[in-house]
């Protein structure tokens, strides 16, 4: 089941860990992770231009997308329950 991420990027659902409300992000914490995922070249920021509204994790990266966190979950839900 892929999942649409936003701009260009879809990612397989299996590979989700995570989706998180970007207000998390404001945490430091938080900042501090995406600060370290930037710095290793593993954040893709897919809201470039638009408003950050959830944050997906995997293994591989961290995705930052202008699409709500209940849309994503949607989108995943839709796929598991069929």
């Amino acid at each position: 089941m892929l999942v649409y991420l936003g701009g260009d990027v879809t990612i397989d659902g299996k590979e989700i860990i995570a989706i998180l409300d970007s207000k998390l992000g404001e945490a430091p914490s938080t900042k501090e992770f995406l600060r370290n995922m930037r710095d290793e070249g593993r954040l893709v920021n897919l809201s470039e231009g638009g408003k950050r509204r959830s944050i997906v994790v995997t293994a591989d990266k961290v995705f930052i997308s202008y699409l709500s966190c209940n849309a994503l979950k949607r989108r995943v839900e839709y796929f598991t329950t069929e």
